[in-house]
């Protein structure tokens, strides 16, 4: 079990991250396209949260990462058709990190 469980910060950003893929998840990709440079940005930062400490999210939380992991891929390779290894770039890891919390 990670150290970091016992900070309250972390457990912030995981409460954070959980919110902001719901978000997501409800929003026009069109949108997302048009703003994809903070998109992106948010999504690393989210990333971040969610490889450092990826068995913080439990019950709902954890459905809804594994639904946003599968949206994410999804909406990738709708926003960049012509590049279809894209989608792997930014979510290739997170699969990892979603099995263990099994």
């Amino acid at each position: 079990m990670s150290q970091y469980l016992e900070f309250p910060w972390l457990l912030e950003a995981k409460a954070e991250t959980a919110r902001l893929m719901r978000v997501f998840m409800d929003m026009d990709p069109r949108e997302i396209l048009e703003n994809a440079d903070e998109f992106f940005n948010v999504l690393e930062c989210m990333y971040v949260v969610v490889t450092d400490g990826p068995c913080y999210f439990k019950g709902e939380d954890l459905e809804t990462w594994r639904k946003f992991h599968t949206w994410v891929r999804t909406t990738l390779k709708d926003m960049y058709p012509d590049d279809p290894d894209f989608d792997e770039d930014w979510v290739e890891g997170f699969e990892v990190y979603v099995e263990v919390c099994q």
